[in-house]
């Protein structure tokens, strides 16, 4: 089952696992989201090939929680390309996620 790590803001939240519907995808790589707005590469996705090495990274547009954006909500990876088939993550990931909606979401009330 693929698997991997999420570091973001240069914490460290966890492991991840996918499905076995992942394990096909030929474009199952490693993700840094770079924040065009101050060029801090903000979180990093590190997908692990089965024998533990890291496999090569996609350079991903997403704007880091400092910044506003109209078009995505700042800090957030869930929003971005994380799917279905992402289906176990960590206590942390899950609270910081939880956190960053709700509060994209209060200001807008």
């Amino acid at each position: 089952m693929p698997h991997g790590y999420i570091i973001c803001e240069d914490q460290y939240l966890g492991e991840f696992r996918s499905t076995g519907a992942t394990r096909a995808c030929s474009d199952w790589s490693s993700r840094a989201y770079f924040c065009c707005q101050c060029g801090e590469i903000w979180a990093r996705r590190i997908s692990l090939n089965e024998d533990g090495s890291t496999r090569p990274f996609l350079v991903l547009y997403g704007t880091c929680r400092k910044h506003r954006d109209v078009w995505s909500i700042p800090g957030a990876l869930t929003t971005t390309d994380f799917t279905p088939e992402h289906n176990e993550f960590s206590e942390e990931f899950i609270r910081r996620e939880f956190e960053i909606l709700i509060n994209h979401y209060e200001r807008k009330i």
